[in-house]
């Protein structure tokens, strides 16, 4: 078919098609299989069902058809691509999925973006039954049910598939789902075609998707069913009976014909007509198909094709392979098929028929898509592929009866001459909707036209992962596809692709050309950029004189036709001014070019010469797309950017360009010299009439004037060695030699009319931006040619106000480029030429080229269809867009599962009953290298540690990848060969060590920690330091710098094991191996290991450590020992009851003997064994005497009363008992204890050394654990150990037994110390097993229960599984001492074995899983404890708080809260929800204590049951009812038992005085807090405590100040406001100021508002948007830089509350924990970085989304607001504003009063209802000043009563004004989405309530002010347009209205006693009653307020 011939109108073109199907991915490996006959239904093995989880019943179920028809990779997506969360991408259908991404590559094939096409585009699709809901998702509720049930809906339902699509696409057609079951995609596209036909789209999507998730599971097999018994669909076929039903997708774009060929898009093929209609009722039932209904579609059809039956070549069938429908299709096609022609009915033509699912099977939803993509390709193939299947036909089809035959074999199409081929394609779905397509092959096209002779290829993508895919996509099409012409691919890449992050250009001339570049790996003509600007300026700088050449431009003029008119249009009116044409000059002959060059050299040439190339390239451009924001010419060059702004016409510019180059050419000769040198510098040089002729660039300086005097001056300074240039111009321009044509040429100019400018250019005169009277003054243009050139200063103002924009040099050559890179500042600048240096050969059209890509890489915008405006262009199919899936997966619960218990949990996870079964020995064997690692793990960086015995410079050769060296040294640095030092004992370093890698670039993917190899034994402390804290500094500096990819971390050792006879073993090396068995548990992306090796040749020994460091990490300990392996094991070793070793009257020492192990092990000795005890304890443990007293003073529940009391209980069994203070790591002390017990009892029989074995349960993690903290677990385990070993006897006792832990085997979360040192003990005790006269047994144990202990479970549910009940323990203590042997022993209650392998191992998804927790996934982490779902309604209510506050699903009752990624402000929030939710506060000591759902709700209860059962009064109320003489002694009391507890200390250990000085008052200040609001709703600031630290004056200033809260008018003064006057309200730094007004940051959007004027709601609002990022109070405009803001922020500030805000903003946006954000915070303090500086860093690390600040303290001070306009440049502000009665009330309410007092009088005692309404009228009076001066454009006033009236309404205005979409999630402030930040920092109320609240719009109508408001006052309420009728003098303060409810006094007093359980709307409505009734003072509370 012709495209010549007449075009119908009806004709729809296929111009995209895409689709995944079973066995082929993509369209073309589908085409290949159907023509190669190639079945996609394959057969499921057994193993692979097992795989899968299918139950073995059902695999041996014989009507279990094993045949699949699955989607590969269903459960992949690229989530970030589409802008989704990887929780959202987990709970949204695979079906939206793959839709989403087959609509985007259709779209990429067809040409066309979303963003790019003028026209609408709609989306006609539907989807098959959502199965994964059902599988996957509904079983999963228990873990889902605290979700957005809105959120899984949309991301569930169908009628979300085509909307979601054009949501994410921004398509803006109709889109709508579609649903008709079979024939649903086939309906879609006819509702498509339609939908053009109608023009209600221009382009349009069509398809269906069906993905069932149990596909590759096979299926059941019902007889009499549709589905096929044996996994084959044979359509047509004697044998066939029933389908198989598979997966897959399908999308085809649909446009207009005549559209398409006019836009040269590419047609497949051409839809010519379709229709759809039902069966109805004439049917044997509603699943059966009808022959009327499907002969009455084909027929409608072909009628509406317009096309005779005949003329059909090929038909595709619904063909499902049904005994039923196969005979009725055939039927009904007989029917349809009635031949018209003669010719026709005399020789009827045969008509194969196939059917596409005997290939891939019935695709349901998608079926009729992918039938109808099968038939485009057959016709764009010429070829009919096989239908398969079909070895005999079935009889009941009557194919005799017309003209069908089925096409078994793979067959060539011939065309018929009389018509082109055509094609039908069926699809009737169950139900009776029928749909029929006709298709015609696409036209023939004439080819595309002629191009340039270069072409530029341009990718991008959104990762650089997925860019390199592309560029190897592309280079394998370009291979396969020579046909297409390079030009075409070209324009489609810029047409038909969406400019993304990462970008890659490539010039070229040909196909061979590109793929030379292409296929070469980092080829230097890829040029790559990733622009950090969208939507880039562009400022063009125009050369001036000196730049021009003979043929410049030369290659363009012959190739850009738009240069090229553009010149030849200056050419022709320049010819009567220079009376030639101009272009004989600029292109002569070749045999004329050195007269033209002659020529040239002439000004009055030059100039115009000039002005036309730059014009016409500056016109090129701007066809491009590419336009200027503000331009600087270069003297001649400023005439053209006056031109291109209007000043003059361009007829003109040309004359005055003429005349003003002859009246210069008119004067005598001159000459000009460029030189090196400042301007200051040279001008005293200056004589003989020269003059500064420009200055270019810093210490660039051109001079100008008449020749002899140059020719001295330039002798002169190249004598001083000043370097300097001659420049290749006539005369002395910008010189005195100017001067008599100055008044002529004035005079020229007032000839022409000049206008202002309608575009910034600067001056070359003033070197800043001209001015309207400057550009329309002739007297200016005289100046101009006079005066110097200011370029160097007009660089510096255009780089001042345009930061971002690329310098686009407009002109001949590249030296305005060369001197903007000059400028400082220069190095991140886009600069960028447009043609190529005079010098170089390369041709002009690839210069203009790389110019265009280079701005493009930059982010500049082009218009690509402009860039080929002048040609014939056709856009053709090419690769698309290589997604970059992940897993997003729920998995569906296991046959079998109940209760969300872990279906991976092994069955030998549990505790053995048998004790004898408990015991491990330590054993190595001999085992093979694991695999290799990755080749791309292997080439990764490695990060060595360099030991200095030559290991390390051995090894690093054969490492593979790069190698960064580090050693030990005395700070941080870097040496001159790249090696890095650090100071091991300093953590900073190792943070310097990360941040220096980091922004160096070099990447590593292996640890390697060498220092701990020495060729002598190292002391402890070198062991220490060097092998123990550096692997923990390591770890923290690499959490702190966000590092959570894959690491490998070996540990290398000697003598560390014994492993042979001949080994040395030390145990200070075994303290090593405890951070390589915590770090995968805390850090789950590293994997370690700990390699052990004998000291010897350094080459010998890397050789045999570079192979196990290139393996995989699957052995954690391992001993290499020549060319052998060894492992270490635990194996089992049976221990049945024994001779006892303890014996009767024995004596026993035994360490830490009155608590844990060792109590019980006393308590046996004393009762069992009647034996003699001494028992060390601590130093400070008082003596015998004192025993009784201590008691009675510290009472019986202190630690020390208790361990006196189990002293006691011992003495009374009648024991004889030593109890002796020792310090464990001092020889003299404990050689003291040795001698007084042998002294005592005559002899030791045995030691047991118990101290610091099992205590702690919990140290703390790595990112939380120093030196320090892990001393104290190593002074008692490890120099106690070796203390213990000096001072024993030399014969010894009988038995020395050392406590230690399991933990050195098994690891464990916060016991990297405990770990390490009972790795220690266990070594101390196998070295000293064969050279010890007496046996050292070290006892690893599992966690021991005691009755006294805090509840194990809430703690650590894993330990409490397994944990040692005291009798259990004892029995297998006998055991173990029986054994007889020394060394070491494990006792694990479960299998030892199965619980190392249950433990963290590092893998590659168990990275992904910290990534995607890194990115925000909702996915219950991978931890130890099972997964246990709440047991009662309110165990429910606190885990849906805390899945709220952590973004966590499915969290269980045993959970330990920091396990799961909470961190100290997450508590504050989650504290804040408890207490919103439940109207209990909870302590934060409480969720530290009880980490659980379970601790929580326990404690919760305990809450409640306190307030149901108590009989005492609230101590509100009784304080209130109390004599004024008894007040202070009951608030005393309450203030000591709070703060005993707030300080964790017994009440009888506070001082006697009440003092607490010494003790942390910023922390108890915090705690008191919570407790004073909780009883008393009283609001305490911590700066309060620390100025009055003690109990008694505590609580005699907050006496004053509850009185001072209930009745405030007692401390009124009645005076007015200006007996008041303010001082400056925040005193500026006394540094020096540090804002770069010159370099401003981007714009970001700043909230102002007063104080209390509901700016955290509204800022919670804003974070809900996804492209605004909107921290809490970050504090930072006051301040110059950070070291101030830490002088002035926090502790007795007003701002002390919301010090947190910054840190929070740094943790969400690096995914740090409260540690890492607080180090990151203080090191921006030590660094003193610049407040301008921080707030960059912010808006860099939060982009693209917009940095919004809201700190409402900002409006007190006008300065503040000023500095925000000179920090950044066009910032958007919002003023949220709101009546002045509640947030004055809000003010008194909560002690404002005492925050800014202070700050704005110089007092803080000032009457509070002064502050209230000054701080008010201050804000708001300074903000209304402040955006007088900005103008409206850029403020956006919000009215609180209005954003809580109408939320959406605000909203939308708000997102109007950012110029961004509305989002739902804006009004749904209370989602409990953790990005929000919603922790009630800056305003503790913020959380009181569940939703927006209307009423609080009018609260301020329930106020009464009873103070007159000042004049002042007064003017900014009017200006505000609210009224005050009601805030008028009152005797009573701040009454209420009665409430809507009538309570009596007595009823609101008794509700008021739970005022928890109140809203503060309640707390008013009852104040106001008791008010009425003068029952107390008080007003009503305003609302959530937020700060």
């Amino acid at each position: 078919m012709s495209a010549d011939s007449n075009i119908d109108a009806q004709a729809i073109a296929i111009v995209g098609m895409a689709g995944r199907f079973p066995g082929a991915p993509d369209l073309d490996t589908f085409w290949r299989n159907l023509r190669e006959g190639v079945e996609s239904i394959h057969p499921v093995p057994d193993a692979e069902l097992e795989k899968l989880g299918v139950d073995p019943v059902l695999r041996k179920d014989p009507r279990h058809v094993k045949a699949s028809a699955a989607l590969e990779g269903m459960e992949l997506f690229d989530a970030g691509f589409f802008g989704f969360t990887p929780r959202e991408a987990e709970l949204m259908d695979p079906q939206h999925r793959v839709f989403l991404e087959c609509a985007w590559e259709a779209l990429e094939k067809a040409g066309h973006t979303p963003e790019g096409f003028d026209g609408s585009i709609g989306v006609f699709a539907g989807a098959s039954t959502n199965t994964y809901l059902v599988f996957h998702l509904v079983p999963n509720f228990d873990q889902l049910s605290g979700l957005d049930q809105v959120q899984v809906d949309v991301s569930n339902g169908g009628d979300f598939l085509a909307t979601r699509v054009a949501y994410k696409l921004n398509l803006r057609g109709p889109s709508y789902s579609i649903t008709s079951a079979c024939s649903t995609s086939l309906v879609a596209t006819h509702a498509a075609c339609q939908s053009l036909l109608n023009e209600e789209c221009d382009v349009a999507l069509a398809g269906g998707v069906s993905v069932h998730v149990k596909h590759p599971e096979g299926y059941p097999y019902v007889p009499g069913g549709i589905v096929s018994p044996d996994g084959h669909c044979r359509a047509f076929d004697a044998k066939a009976e029933g389908t198989v039903f598979g997966s897959g997708v399908g999308v085809v774009v649909l446009k207009r014909l005549a559209d398409a060929l006019a836009d040269g898009d590419h047609i497949h093929a051409i839809i010519k007509g379709s229709a759809i209609n039902n069966d109805g009722a004439m049917k044997v039932g509603f699943t059966a198909p009808s022959v009327e209904g499907q002969a009455t579609v084909i027929s409608e059809a072909l009628g509406a094709a317009g096309v005779a039956p005949e003329s059909i070549g090929y038909l595709e069938a619904h063909g499902t392979g049904t005994k039923m429908g196969d005979p009725i299709e055939v039927r009904a096609l007989n029917k349809a098929f009635k031949f018209r022609s003669a010719a026709a009915k005399a020789n009827p033509p045969k008509i194969p028929v196939g059917s596409l699912k005997s290939n891939i099977g019935h695709l349901a939803n998608a079926a009729g898509v992918s039938s109808l993509i099968k038939a485009v390709l057959t016709l764009e193939h010429r070829q009919i592929p096989p239908s398969l299947h079909v070895t005999e036909v079935n009889p009941e089809i009557p194919f005799a009866g017309g003209p069908f035959f089925v096409n078994t074999k793979l067959t060539d199409w011939q065309a018929n001459p009389k018509h082109p081929r055509r094609a039908g394609v069926s699809s009737f779905g169950v139900g009776g909707t029928n749909a029929h397509v006709v298709l015609e092959e696409a036209p023939t096209l004439p080819p595309s036209g002629a191009s340039r002779p270069a072409q530029l290829l341009v990718l991008s993508a959104k990762s650089d992962a997925a860019l390199d895919a592309a560029t190897r996509n592309l280079a394998a099409h370009l291979k396969a596809h020579p046909e297409q012409a390079l030009a075409d691919v070209a324009f489609t890449l810029q047409t038909g692709r969406q400019a993304m992050a990462k970008r890659r250009v490539l010039i070229c001339r040909d196909r061979d050309d590109a793929l030379t570049a292409l296929e070469v790996e980092d080829s230097p003509r890829l040029w790559m950029q990733a622009p950090d600007v969208q939507e880039r300026p562009v400022a063009f700088l125009f050369p001036g004189q000196g730049s021009q050449y003979v043929g410049m431009a030369r290659d363009l003029y012959a190739s850009e036709p738009t240069f090229k008119k553009h010149l030849d249009a200056c050419a022709e009116k320049l010819t009567p001014h220079l009376g030639l044409d101009l272009r004989t000059v600029l292109f002569p002959e070749a045999s004329k070019a050195e007269a033209a060059t002659q020529a040239l050299s002439r000004t009055e040439l030059t100039q115009p010469a000039l002005f036309v190339v730059e014009y016409a390239l500056a016109k090129l451009w701007m066809a491009w797309g590419v336009k200027p924001s503000a331009m600087l010419g270069h003297s001649i060059g400023e005439y053209v950017a006056a031109c291109l702004a209007g000043v003059f016409s361009l007829e003109d510019a040309l004359a005055l360009v003429a005349a003003r180059g002859k009246l210069m050419q008119g004067l005598p000769a001159g000459a000009m010299l460029s030189a090196r040198m400042e301007e200051s510098a040279l001008k005293p040089l200056l004589t003989g009439g020269l003059a500064v002729a420009a200055v270019n660039a810093p210490g660039f300086t051109v001079v100008a004037g008449p020749t002899e005097a140059v020719d001295a001056l330039q002798a002169k300074l190249e004598a001083q060695g000043v370097e300097v240039s001659r420049l290749h111009t006539s005369h002395a321009f910008h010189s005195a030699m100017m001067d008599p044509i100055l008044a002529p040429f004035t005079e020229r100019v007032r000839q022409v009319k000049l206008n202002a400018p309608t575009l910034p250019f600067l001056s070359n005169v003033t070197g800043t931006w001209i001015e309207a009277g400057q550009a329309t003054d002739p007297g200016y243009w005289a100046t101009h040619l006079r005066q110097a050139v200011r370029f160097s200063a007009g660089l510096q103002e255009l780089g001042r106000k345009w930061p971002q924009a690329a310098f686009l040099e407009v002109g001949p050559g590249t030296v305005l480029a060369t001197l903007a890179k000059q400028q400082p500042g220069a190095e991140g600048r886009v600069l960028v030429s447009t043609t190529r240096h005079p010098r170089e050969q390369t041709p002009d059209l690839p210069v203009l080229l790389g110019a265009l890509g280079r701005l493009w890489l930059g982010g500049v915008s082009v218009d690509w269809k402009g860039f080929a405006g002048n040609e014939q262009r056709r856009r053709v199919p090419l690769p698309t867009y290589p997604f970059q899936r992940e897993r997003y997966w729920i998995e569906a619960k296991p046959l079998g599962s109940a209760g969300g218990a872990r279906a991976d949990a092994p069955a030998s996870l549990t505790k053995r009953a048998d004790v004898a079964d408990w015991f491990y020995a330590p054993s190595w064997k001999l085992a093979p290298l694991p695999r290799a690692k990755a080749q791309d793990a292997q080439d990764a960086g490695w990060l060595v540690f360099a030991d200095d015995t030559g290991v390390a410079d051995a090894l690093a050769p054969k490492l593979g990848g790069t190698v960064y060296r580090v050693v030990p040294g005395t700070k941080f640095e870097q040496r001159p060969d790249g090696t890095y030092t650090v100071d091991p004992k300093h953590l900073q370093d190792y943070c310097s060590l990360m941040d220096a890698l980091k922004k160096q670039g070099r990447a590593f993917a292996n640890v390697v920690h060498l220092w701990s190899l020495s060729r002598e034994p190292v002391s402890l402390e070198t062991a220490l330091e060097q092998g123990f804290h550096s692997q923990l500094f390591l770890a923290r500096a690499l959490g702190e710098a966000g590092h959570i990819e894959p690491l490998t971390w070996s540990v290398v050792t000697s003598r560390s094991a014994r492993v042979e006879q001949t080994d040395v073993q030390l145990p200070e090396q075994a303290l090593l191996v405890g951070p390589t068995r915590v770090l995968p548990q805390e850090y789950p992306h590293l994997a370690c290991r700990f390699v052990d090796v004998v000291p010897g040749d350094a080459g010998a020994v890397a050789d045999r450590l570079a192979a196990e460091l290139r393996a995989e990490a699957r052995d954690a300990v391992v001993a290499l020992r020549g060319r052998q392996r060894w492992v270490q094991t635990f194996e089992p070793v049976r221990l049945e009851a024994g001779a006892d070793v303890l014996r009767d009257g024995g004596v026993y020492l035994i360490t830490d003997g009155l608590t844990g192990i060792g109590h019980a092990l006393a308590s046996e000795l004393a009762t069992v064994h009647h034996a003699k005890l001494t028992l060390v304890e601590t130093t400070d443990f008082p003596s015998r005497g004192q025993w009784s007293a201590w008691v009675e003073k510290h009472g019986v529940d202190d630690a020390v009363s208790r361990r006196i009391q189990r002293a006691q209980a011992l003495e009374r069994t009648g024991v004889e008992l030593l109890v002796l203070p020792a310090a464990l790591t001092d020889v003299e002390s404990m050689r003291g204890v040795v001698d007084t017990t042998t002294a005592r009892f005559g002899r030791i029989d045995g030691v047991i050394h118990a101290a610091g074995g099992m205590q702690g349960a919990t140290l703390g993690t790595i990112a939380e654990t120093g030196p320090d903290k892990v001393d104290w677990h190593f002074r008692p385990q490890v120099h106690g150990v070796r203390v213990l070993r000096q001072v024993l006897p030399a014969e010894g006792p009988a038995f020395c037994l050392l406590v230690s832990s399991l933990s050195s085997v098994l690891g464990g979360l916060g016991q990297v110390a405990q770990a390490s040192a009972s790795a220690f003990m266990d070594a101390f005790a196998e070295g000293l097993s064969e050279t010890s006269a007496y046996p050292w047994l070290s006892v690893d144990w599992d966690a021991w229960q005691f009755a006294d202990d805090r509840a194990m479970a809430e703690l650590s549910p894993a330990l409490a599984r397994f944990a040692i009940q005291p009798a259990e323990g004892l029995e297998a203590l006998h055991r173990a001492l029986a054994h007889g042997e020394g060394g070491r022993l494990a006792v694990s209650t479960g299998d030892l074995t199965a619980r190392r392998r249950q433990g963290p191992r590092p893998t590659k998804a168990d990275a992904k899983g910290q990534k995607d927790a890194s990115r925000g996934k909702h996915a219950r982490p991978s931890i130890l404890t099972p997964y246990l779902a709440p047991r009662t309604e309110l165990e429910k209510t606190v885990a849906g708080i805390w899945e709220q506050v952590l973004g966590i699903g499915g969290i269980g009752i045993h959970d330990n809260f920091f396990e799961l990624g909470g961190h100290s402000l997450l508590a504050t929030q989650l504290r804040n929800h408890i207490h919103a939710v439940l109207k209990v506060d909870l302590s934060l000591r409480g969720l530290f204590e009880t980490p659980t759902v379970a601790g929580v709700a326990g404690r919760v209860e305990q809450e409640l049951g306190k307030r149901s059962t108590a009989t005492e009064k609230p101590i509100a109320e009784r304080l209130r009812t109390a004599f004024p003489t008894e007040r202070p002694a009951l608030l005393t009391e309450y203030l000591r038992h709070h703060i005993s507890e707030g300080l964790r200390i017994p009440l009888e250990q506070l001082p006697a005085d009440g003092s607490l000085k010494g003790y942390d008052l910023h922390a108890l200040g915090a705690e008191l807090e919570y407790d004073l609001r909780q009883d008393f709703k009283f609001q305490l600031y911590p700066h309060e405590v620390q100025a009055h630290p003690s109990i008694p004056e505590l609580s005699k200033y907050l006496l004053v100040e509850m009185d001072r809260l209930t009745d405030p008018q007692r401390f009124a003064e009645g005076k007015p406001l200006s007996d008041y006057p303010l001082k400056p309200y925040r005193a500026q730094g006394t540094g020096k100021a540090r804002t770069d007004t010159a370099k401003k940051n981007p714009p970001m959007v700043f909230v102002h508002s007063s104080p209390r004027a509901g700016s955290t709601l509204f800022r919670v609002m804003l974070a809900g948007h996804p492209r605004l990022f909107c921290p809490p109070e970050v504090n930072l405009l006051f301040f110059e830089s950070m070291r101030e803001w830490r002088e002035n922020i926090g502790f007795g500030s007003e701002m002390e509350w919301t010090t947190g805000g910054l840190q929070w903003a740094f943790m969400e946006l690096e995914k740090l924990d409260s540690a890492a954000g607080a180090g990151l915070v203080d090191r921006l303090v030590a660094d003193d970085v610049s407040a301008q500086e921080v707030y960059r860093r912010l808006q860099e690390k939060s982009a693209p989304r917009l940095l919004v600040d809201k700190t409402p303290t900002y409006a007190m001070d006008v300065e503040t607001l000023q500095r925000a306009e000179q920090m950044f440049d066009g910032n958007k502000y919002i003023y949220l504003y709101r009546h002045p009665l509640p947030v004055m009330e809000s003010i008194l309410r909560m002690r404002f009063d005492r925050l800014f007092a202070a700050g704005l009088f110089g007092d803080a005692d000032v009457d509070p209802y002064v502050v209230a309404e000054t701080v008010w009228a201050l804000s708001n009076r300074n903000l209304l000043n402040f955006f007088d001066g900005i103008g409206r454009e850029r403020c956006h006033w919000v009215a609180y009563e209005d954003l809580v009236t109408d939320p959406t309404k605000v909203m939308t205005g708000v997102c109007d004004f950012l110029g961004l979409p509305f989002d739902e999630r804006m009004v749904q402030p209370y989602d409990g989405k953790k990005e929000r930040m919603m922790g009630g920092l800056g305003d503790p109320n913020i959380l009181q309530h569940q939703g927006i609240e209307k009423k609080l719009g009018e609260s301020w109508k329930r106020i009464k002010w009873p103070r007159a408001f000042d004049a002042s006052t007064h003017a900014v309420i009017e200006r505000l347009g609210y009224s005050v009728e009601g805030a008028t003098p009152a005797a009573a303060a701040l009454t209420a209205p009665a409430p809507k409810q009538k309570f009596t006094p007595a009823e609101a007093e008794k509700l008021l006693e739970n005022m928890d359980q109140l809203s503060d709307e309640q707390v008013a409505e009852l104040l106001a009653v008791m008010e009425d009734a003068g029952g107390t003072g008080g007003g009503g509370s305003s609302d959530e307020e937020a700060a």
